[in-house]
């Protein structure tokens, strides 16, 4: 009696191994890779949405814009503005959200996938016989 593979045993095999590779990708990925790289670090003026920066009480945008804050480079004293200040930002918390959904629906295809094989497994066919041959 030989045996053949059914599609429920190849559809089990396809759904176990892709979707657990999706599980395992976040787990070998660099946990600093979601900082905005330092040279695309923005202004702080467009970074409103994100952050707010408190400077003795009152926001820094009021702060820059009034020109009382100033800082010392190369033994001279400049006003503080926009353009000097920079900010980088992390992204981690919208990725995380993200993973998350991927996450659910890579696991619902891991046992889905598993469901498959066991069922493939059980309910392997018979390979059919011609007629007029004896089983």
């Amino acid at each position: 009696m030989q045996r053949r593979m059914n599609g429920a045993t190849i559809m089990g095999i396809i759904f176990v191994c892709t979707s657990t590779a999706n599980l395992l990708i976040p787990l070998f990925q660099r946990d600093d890779i979601w900082w905005t790289p330092a040279d695309l670090a923005e202004p702080a003026s467009a970074c409103r949405n994100q952050v707010l920066v408190l400077v003795d009480g009152k926001p820094l945008e009021k702060q820059l814009e009034a020109g009382t804050l100033t800082y010392t480079a190369d033994g001279q004293t400049r006003k503080l503005t926009d353009g000097d200040l920079r900010l980088r930002l992390n992204h981690w918390d919208a990725r995380r959200a993200d993973q998350n959904a991927r996450a659910a629906w890579s696991a619902l295809f891991v046992g889905a996938g598993i469901v498959l094989l066991v069922v493939g497994l059980l309910v392997l066919p018979r390979r059919s016989t011609r007629c007029g041959e004896s089983q």
